[in-house]
This record gives structure tokens, C-alpha cells and sequence, in this order.
């Protein structure tokens, strides 16, 4: 939870409620020096600031305050398409995706599964299309949302209907256990032209990428919003239309290839990016440039000048760090 919320955290329903580290009140944070700290909006708002999306570059977090929402129940799950209808289905995500309401969530992915006993017998070895939804609202309403959906090719398989918050988790249908992957992201303009072709190269029926997964996501409503009345923030990603995260299991005989055919879709992608990015959709970090991708260059200075002032050692320096803007600071 931590990683995840000083990333900014992009919770299943953002589009309703926002990035997670929007609804911090206030953190717990070792500092460097050691010291213990109570960081809010009020006492520490510099500090309050950095650590939303900031990542780990200023100490260690060991509590976190948050906002609460009601977990009312949801009209949630997945719709799974034969490969073969892709295009289709990509297209109907398109055209779907325009008017959606910002209270639902979305995402589709490609999916390559593995003849393994954990995925279902259905799946196992197939290249199939999955549909994510969320609704908070009612079944009448979800259900009439999600139509469009539903007619936009053959559903092998319709697994949405009323969910408890508690069972979410069944939406992704992520494994249960431990996976070794690889994985890597980046943030999206939106449906441009061109981009659903680009797609359908990197991760349709024809392509041949060792890649377990290959989603785009929705952006916008509340993910698009300023930081709320804490103040400023580091979250970047705010003005995506959509997200784009590549996922290759690191077994053998394609584990080798995984991490090439990531960096090659982030490649192709380019010109439909914004340029930007969220550094929890980093994954293994290719390269400085792309940890240096999280933030605008203005931020980034704003952050290495923090990082002198409070880490001059460079003792965070793992991982998505952050520079102290003075020379000659400890390197990793």
C-alpha cells in the first residue's frame, strides 16, 4: 500500500474518486536524519506535497491516514472475447469509451494465457480479449451502461454482474499467488489516429510478443482533476486519456524476450504518448530517462532540491529516485 499510494496510486474506481494519494490526511515518515515525523497538509505541507507521488525519495513511511469512501456494492467483472474478434471489440472500446460516465471504470486488455491448471480450463492456452468493468451504482444502470459492450462482438464468456467491494479482485482475475514478470507502462493521449492499428500490431491476433498481458486503461474524470484542497502534489498522469501496461512472464523459453518486446511497445507508442508518464507504470527501470519520465522537468528540479535538503547522502537512492540537485552527491 505504501509503494503504491507515494506513486499516486490508481485505484480501480480513479475515475470516480481520483489517484489514492489524493485522499491522504496525513503520513508517518522517517526522515534520513532518522527522525519521526507526522507529515499533513498542515504541520509539514512542503513534505506533504513530495510525498504524494513523490515515491520513495524522502525517508520511510510507516503509517498512513486516510480518507474513507462508502464500499457500496458494485456492477463489476469482465466480458471475455475470442482473440479472433480484437479488432472489433477494440473498436467498440473506442467508440464505448467516449461517453462513458466518469463513475465507471474500464480497461482491455490482449491476453495471452498459459496451459497452466491456475488459469481456468476455458482460457488455458488461448489468446483472448478481457474487458474490465466497475460501476458503483445499480445492476439497471450498469447493465444498460455495459450494452454497447456486450454487442460489439461474440462474449465467450460474460462474468460481470452485482459484487461486493470486498471480491474486486475478481475483475482483473489476476493470479492469487506470486508470478515472476516483467512489466512496464506509459500514459496515452487518448484514441488517436492510428493508435488502434498500433495496437493490433504490437498485441492482436497476428503478433507473436511474449507478452502475458497488454492493457489500455480509461483515464480522465476525477484521475483528471487538480490535486484536491491538501495542495500541490507529484503526481504526473493527469492529463492522459489512457494508460498503456505490458505484463511477460519470466519463465522459460520466452523469458529472454520479455523485456524487449516491452521496451518495443513503449517504442511504437511514442508518438501517441503524452509524454509523460506515472512511475508506478515504470516496472524494471530500462533506463534513466524513463525514471526521469515521472515528472516534468520544473517538478524534477523542485524534487532534487528537496532531496539535497533532506537526503544529501543520497541514502534513498534505489529504485525511482530522485537526484540531490547538489553535485557530487553519493551515486547508486
Amino acid at each position: 500500500m505504501v509503494g503504491y499510494t507515494l506513486g499516486g496510486g490508481l485505484p480501480l474506481l480513479g475515475r470516480k474518486y481520483g489517484f489514492a494519494s489524493d485522499h491522504v490526511i496525513a503520513f508517518d515518515l522517517v526522515t534520513p536524519d532518522g527522525e519521526l515525523r507526522r507529515v499533513d497538509a498542515v504541520s509539514e505541507p512542503r513534505l506533504f506535497s513530495l510525498l504524494r507521488g513523490g515515491k520513495g525519495n524522502y525517508g520511510v513511511v510507516t503509517a498512513m491516514e486516510f480518507a474513507l469512501f462508502p464500499a457500496a456494492e458494485l456492477y463489476a467483472g469482465g466480458l471475455f472475447y475470442e482473440g479472433a474478434h480484437a479488432r472489433e471489440v477494440l473498436a467498440g472500446f473506442r467508440s464505448w469509451t467516449q461517453d462513458l460516465p466518469s463513475e465507471a471504470s474500464a480497461s482491455l486488455a490482449f491476453l495471452r494465457l498459459p496451459d497452466l491448471e491456475d488459469v481456468p480450463a476455458f482460457l488455458r492456452n488461448k489468446f483472448v480479449m478481457h474487458l474490465r468493468f466497475a460501476w458503483q451504482g445499480s445492476a439497471e444502470e450498469g447493465t444498460a451502461l455495459l450494452a454497447p459492450m456486450r454487442a460489439a462482438a461474440p462474449v465467450l464468456v460474460d462474468a460481470v454482474g452485482p459484487l461486493p467491494y470486498e471480491r474486486i479482485d475478481e475483475i482483473h482475475a489476476d493470479p492469487q499467488h506470486p508470478v515472476p514478470v516483467r512489466e512496464g507502462g506509459m500514459l496515452l493521449k487518448g484514441f488517436g489516429p492510428g493508435l488502434e492499428e498500433a495496437l493490433l500490431q504490437l498485441a492482436g491476433p497476428e503478433s507473436q510478443a511474449p507478452l502475458l498481458l497488454t492493457e489500455i486503461r480509461l483515464m480522465g474524470g476525477a484521475l483528471s482533476a487538480p490535486p484536491n484542497a491538501a495542495g500541490p502534489d507529484c503526481v504526473g498522469g493527469r492529463d492522459a486519456g489512457l494508460s498503456f501496461f505490458a505484463v511477460g512472464v519470466m519463465v522459460p523459453p520466452i523469458d529472454h524476450l520479455v523485456a524487449a518486446a516491452i521496451e518495443a511497445a513503449r517504442s511504437a507508442l511514442v508518438p501517441y504518448a503524452t509524454g509523460g508518464s506515472l512511475v508506478n507504470l515504470h516496472g524494471h527501470l530500462a533506463s534513466p530517462e524513463l525514471a526521469a519520465g515521472a515528472w516534468p522537468e520544473a517538478l524534477r528540479q523542485a524534487m532534487g532540491e528537496a532531496k539535497t535538503e533532506l537526503d544529501p547522502k543520497n541514502l534513498f537512492r534505489h529504485g525511482h529516485a530522485v537526484l540531490p540537485s547538489t553535485p557530487g552527491a553519493a551515486a547508486a
